[in-house]
């Protein structure tokens, strides 16, 4: 019950910037300890809110009774909410929301529960490491940037809520006694926010293409946008154990006073996994023209396509590639293994580590005249 409400623990400042972001006007000072806002519109003039400005004047807790109430019935909101809204005003909030069957009173399993605050400061390092610099993996990211310290400092965990689980974090806005509206222009945790939102925007971005064609260029060039190996991996931890959570990432910003919103389904967790091993040590060679020997051959009966390996030479290194190659090509490749003939084929060769992968890969070629060592 509102009457329920410790109305002290209300900050003025926060009110104070509430109430002009709602475009109410101080019409006067009654007192020092008071000041009156009023509505700018003609028809809402009846509207009145007198503001106590110290917490030890006497009544100050009715008169902030009757202030939220005011607010309540002009907005057509809970009073509850609005005292949330308030209490939230000086913070940017970022909230990681589980959704699935097994949420719905609101409880989860602790190891997953453990995981969960785990890979949210994970996924925080990940951001944070990618707006000081963009890099597909970084090797030590629990080493916040100096330049964000102060930041990543100062945020809080919030409240849980029930309905799913959701973890809060809520990220301070400095309060800066002489300006109480300053601008948000050079404002750090507005421009940080900015950044979760364009990062996150990349990332789904990269999936949704991904999941069309299977072409990991999308997430390279999603690097330079903020997204890395480590931000794949913290989400990939917030589905669970078993991967069977969606996740829903928020952002409210004060600044833009919009609440955006970022879903990942647990249907995406594996083209979250291949994007992480691939940025961890991706490379990738547009229209990379691989030559070498067939080394091994794999058709199921009555299938018109097989897969091959073909032996090749990268960087004086040999490597392998497995191919799927369609009815007329598998059959080039098996006329070229028996004949041990040099082979070649065009494509965007991917290197991620050990594994080598031939994206986008032409027609086979087979070369009689090509060196068997021949290092490209």
């Amino acid at each position: 019950m509102i009457n329920q409400i410790d109305f002290s623990s209300n900050q003025l400042y926060n009110l104070s910037a509430y109430l002009e972001s709602r475009n109410w006007i101080v019409q006067k000072k009654a007192q020092s300890n008071f000041q009156i806002w009023h509505r700018p519109e003609k028809k809402f003039q009846e509207y009145e809110i007198v503001q106590p400005l110290d917490r030890n004047i006497l009544g100050y807790k009715q008169r902030i009774f009757e202030l939220i109430t005011t607010l309540s019935i002009f907005e057509s909101r809970d009073s509850i909410e609005i005292i949330k809204d308030i209490d939230f005003f000086s913070y940017d909030i970022l909230k990681v929301r589980l959704i699935g069957e097994q949420l719905n009173d609101g409880y989860i399993n602790i190891n997953d529960g453990v995981m969960l605050f785990e890979k949210v400061k994970s996924f925080l390092h990940a951001i944070l490491h990618a707006i000081a610099s963009k890099k597909s993996f970084y090797p030590n990211p629990t080493a916040i940037p100096a330049i964000f310290d102060d930041y990543y400092k100062s945020l809080k965990l919030g409240q849980t809520e029930h309905g799913s689980y959701i973890v809060n974090i809520l990220a301070p806005h400095k309060n800066q006694a002489n300006d109480q509206f300053e601008s948000f222009e050079n404002n750090l945790t507005s421009n940080i926010s900015e950044n979760f939102n364009l990062t996150l925007e990349a990332l789904q971005s990269s999936i949704k293409k991904y999941e069309k064609n299977h072409n990991f260029r999308f997430f390279q060039e999603s690097i330079s946008k903020g997204v890395s190996a480590n931000l794949c991996d913290s989400l990939i931890g917030m589905s669970g154990k078993n991967h069977n959570y969606d996740i829903e990432i928020s952002i409210k910003s004060r600044k833009t006073k919009i609440t955006s919103r970022h879903k990942f389904n647990s249907s995406t967790i594996q083209f979250l996994k291949e994007a992480s091993d691939y940025l961890k040590g991706h490379q990738l060679i547009e229209n990379y023209n691989v030559i070498g020997t067939i080394i091994n051959l794999k058709q199921q009966p009555e299938e018109n396509f097989g897969e091959v390996t073909i032996k090749f030479k990268y960087n004086q290194k040999t490597k392998n590639i497995k191919l799927r190659l369609e009815s007329q090509n598998y059959i080039e490749a098996v006329k070229a293994h028996a004949e041990k003939s040099v082979v070649s084929i065009l494509g965007d060769l991917a290197i991620n580590g050990k594994n080598t992968i031939l994206l986008n890969s032409q027609n086979l070629i087979t070369n009689h005249q090509l060196p068997m060592d021949l290092d490209q």
